[in-house]
């Protein structure tokens, strides 16, 4: 990762290296230090869990998961720390919601629900479908959802590929998808693939950790190529892609 991360300041820009308008008003859309109403609370729940000291039973879902060995009592602190994004990419995915108005949200990976609870907070008229594997993280994180009175959240309880087709049957579109679960090469590119047919020219995915493994770098690599996505975005902890037809093929890597 120290070697992915030195390649990517080598390579990446900010705002003065974006030739591209799009790109570049996202890029001040997104640093600009806006505030919203809902990130005190969603701040305090954040630091909540960090500190809580209850133990739940949790077993492996997968390479990379926020779950560690075959079954095991784990603090929720560990799992916290472990598991949930820094504050300020949470609040970047919840400007990214904003932006682009995202509607129908998938997430990959509910953890402790505190991502999910930023990606719905932008419009109680959204609906986010979260899938959560551990039953026990599943259910404090939908205490976590219940505290903050957000309503247009679905915590579906399964692994990937158990229930992920289920729920995609039931979708006509996914305006945006963020994958933060099973991180195994074969499994995101099978999610990945799987949720293609889902997304509408306006949708918006996001990678969560594609420098942190060798087999995260390769299928982002592949995903890159493929025909349908028009513009990626390393922002080296994430990876964004936008699949608008009438923007050319293009891959970046920003400072955000």
């Amino acid at each position: 990762m120290i070697f992915s991360w030195i390649k990517f300041r080598l390579r990446s820009v900010n705002a003065h290296g974006l030739h591209s308008p799009f790109l570049f008003d996202l890029y001040n859309k997104m640093t600009d230090g806006a505030t919203y109403y809902m990130f005190g609370p969603l701040a305090s729940l954040r630091s909540k869990m960090l500190t809580d000291t209850r133990k739940i039973e949790v077993f492996d879902a997968g390479a990379g998961s926020h779950l560690h060995g075959k079954k095991e009592k784990r603090k929720v602190s560990d799992i916290a720390g472990s598991s949930l994004k820094k504050q300020k990419r949470a609040e970047f995915l919840f400007k990214i919601v904003n932006e682009f108005q995202c509607k129908y949200i998938l997430e990959l990976g509910t953890s402790l629900g505190i991502t999910s609870c930023y990606l719905a907070a932008v419009s109680h008229e959204s609906k986010v479908i979260t899938i959560e594997a551990a039953p026990e993280i599943a259910k404090i994180a939908r205490e976590n959802i219940s505290l903050l009175d957000l309503k247009n959240i679905d915590v579906v309880d399964g692994k990937f590929d158990d229930v992920l087709d289920a729920v995609l049957a039931n979708q006509d579109t996914l305006d945006l998808v963020f994958i933060d679960g099973d991180h195994r090469y074969e499994a995101v590119l099978k999610n990945f693939n799987k949720i293609l047919p889902k997304l509408n020219n306006n949708s918006v995915v996001i990678l969560d950790d594609i420098h942190w493994s060798t087999g995260m770098e390769q299928a982002w690599k592949e995903i890159m190529k493929d025909e349908k996505v028009r513009v990626s975005i390393d922002v080296y902890d994430m990876g964004i892609l936008f699949f608008r037809k009438e923007m050319s093929k293009e891959d970046f890597s920003i400072r955000f």
